[in-house]
Protein backbone atom coordinates (compact mmCIF):
# COMPACT_ATOMS: atom_id res chain seq x y z
CA UNK A 1 0.00 0.00 0.00
CA UNK A 2 1.29 3.57 -1.00
CA UNK A 3 0.43 6.38 1.80
CA UNK A 4 1.88 9.04 -0.32
CA UNK A 5 1.68 12.42 1.32
CA UNK A 6 -1.62 11.00 3.43
CA UNK A 7 -0.24 10.49 7.49
CA UNK A 8 -0.18 7.15 8.49
CA UNK A 9 -2.62 7.81 11.43
CA UNK A 10 -5.22 8.21 8.62
CA UNK A 11 -4.66 5.48 6.90
CA UNK A 12 -4.90 3.42 10.34
CA UNK A 13 -7.51 4.22 11.77
CA UNK A 14 -9.88 5.15 9.05
CA UNK A 15 -9.90 1.30 8.00
CA UNK A 16 -12.22 -0.57 9.66
CA UNK A 17 -10.59 -3.59 8.68
CA UNK A 18 -7.35 -2.87 10.44
CA UNK A 19 -6.92 -4.38 13.98
CA UNK A 20 -5.04 -2.54 16.35
CA UNK A 21 -3.54 -5.02 19.57
CA UNK A 22 -2.36 -4.05 22.72
CA UNK A 23 -0.50 -1.00 23.40
CA UNK A 24 3.29 -1.76 24.97
CA UNK A 25 4.46 1.05 26.87
CA UNK A 26 8.57 1.28 27.76
CA UNK A 27 10.86 3.57 29.36
CA UNK A 28 14.22 4.36 27.45
CA UNK A 29 16.99 5.04 29.05
CA UNK A 30 20.60 6.18 27.70
CA UNK A 31 21.36 2.15 27.12
CA UNK A 32 18.60 2.04 25.05
CA UNK A 33 19.64 1.30 21.25
CA UNK A 34 16.93 3.49 20.19
CA UNK A 35 17.24 6.27 22.78
CA UNK A 36 20.80 6.91 21.56
CA UNK A 37 19.65 6.96 18.02
CA UNK A 38 17.28 9.26 18.85
CA UNK A 39 19.64 11.18 21.22
CA UNK A 40 21.79 12.41 18.49
CA UNK A 41 18.93 14.86 16.88
CA UNK A 42 17.61 16.49 20.33
CA UNK A 43 18.49 19.52 21.47
CA UNK A 44 17.24 19.24 24.84
CA UNK A 45 19.31 16.64 27.22
CA UNK A 46 17.19 14.33 29.05
CA UNK A 47 17.67 10.76 30.82
CA UNK A 48 14.44 9.25 30.09
CA UNK A 49 12.53 8.91 26.73
CA UNK A 50 9.30 6.64 26.94
CA UNK A 51 7.82 4.90 23.88
CA UNK A 52 5.09 2.63 23.01
CA UNK A 53 4.55 -0.10 20.52
CA UNK A 54 1.48 -0.96 18.95
CA UNK A 55 0.69 -3.94 16.13
CA UNK A 56 -1.68 -3.82 14.05
CA UNK A 57 -3.19 -6.54 11.28
CA UNK A 58 -4.75 -6.11 8.26
CA UNK A 59 -5.49 -9.71 6.37
CA UNK A 60 -3.08 -11.49 8.82
CA UNK A 61 -0.34 -9.21 7.57
CA UNK A 62 1.46 -7.54 10.56
CA UNK A 63 2.76 -3.75 10.78
CA UNK A 64 4.56 -2.74 14.01
CA UNK A 65 4.99 0.86 15.05
CA UNK A 66 6.83 2.38 17.28
CA UNK A 67 6.32 5.92 18.84
CA UNK A 68 9.09 7.59 21.19
CA UNK A 69 7.79 10.46 22.84
CA UNK A 70 10.37 13.61 22.78
CA UNK A 71 10.63 15.72 26.09
CA UNK A 72 9.06 18.54 24.73
CA UNK A 73 5.70 16.62 24.85
CA UNK A 74 5.68 17.90 28.50
CA UNK A 75 4.74 21.36 27.13
CA UNK A 76 1.51 20.66 25.13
Amino acid sequence: TRLGSRPLGEALFNNPRIQRKALVFRKLTPRHPLFRRIDRYQTQATRVLWARRSLFCLNGRPLLVTEVFLPAIDNL
